[in-house]
């Protein structure tokens, strides 16, 4: 696709999450740029990721719950050859005895990347306003009852459009979440800071912002 291609289709779909932000009480700031195409993850690389992530987030959940013994994640990602999936960073935490509250309460907000991750591959309907968390019981079921293999068999892979879409209006939304959290405006109305961050780092990675690996991927607003 050629630069100017790209451009003008970029600065549409600013518009459109423009316009779409200007229905709620979120602020906008005209000023952010454009979001171009870099290319996007693979189904396979996105199945595989996120079978991992729900592990690490799952393990998450258990630190939380003061159940630091019970190696369920750990089993299954042994069972299920997922072991090589981990990031440098999860695996360090999931090799920890006890890990802290706060490297707990940190990989336990995976669960609504993991949600994206489903969504990009056609196996979520949606990505709701985020006001509220994610259905984790769900999730958990439905990594329960499906290896990669069968979740790609299942997967009707979104197009590099939606998920740039979906990208763009979080991108601008989180800039109004950050806003906010500086004192320069009031808080969007309703919307859950922690979901929208979690959101924007899955989205980045599908998207390939600056082609960074999941551990180095970045949400600059």
């Amino acid at each position: 696709m050629s630069e100017e291609r790209d451009a003008s289709e970029g600065l549409a779909r600013k518009a459109r999450s423009e316009a779409r932000l200007g229905e709620t009480s979120v602020l906008l700031n005209e000023a952010l740029p454009w979001i171009g195409r870099n290319g996007i993850r693979s189904p396979e690389e996105i199945a595989v990721r996120a079978s991992a992530l729900i592990l690490v987030a799952v393990r998450a959940e258990i630190c939380l719950s003061g159940q630091h013994q019970d190696t369920l994640a750990q089993d299954v990602l042994t069972k299920r050859n997922l072991w090589d999936s981990v990031t440098p960073r999860e695996r360090a935490f999931l090799e920890k005895d006890e890990p802290t509250e706060h490297e707990a309460l940190q990989f336990v907000w995976r669960y609504e990347g993991v949600l994206v991750l489903l969504w990009a591959l056609g196996l979520a309907e949606e990505l709701p306003y985020p006001t509220d968390i994610c259905n984790v019981p769900w999730l958990a079921a439905f990594f329960r009852d499906h290896t990669v293999e069968m979740i790609l068999a299942e997967a009707r892979p979104r197009s590099e459009d939606e998920l740039l879409d979906a990208c763009d209006y979080i991108f601008r939304l989180h800039w109004a979440v950050r806003n906010a959290q500086f004192g320069g405006t009031a808080h969007p109305e309703g919307v859950d800071g922690g979901v929208v961050y979690e959101r924007h780092y899955a989205l980045n990675w599908l998207t390939r912002f600056f082609d960074a690996e999941w551990d180095d991927t970045d949400t600059p607003t």
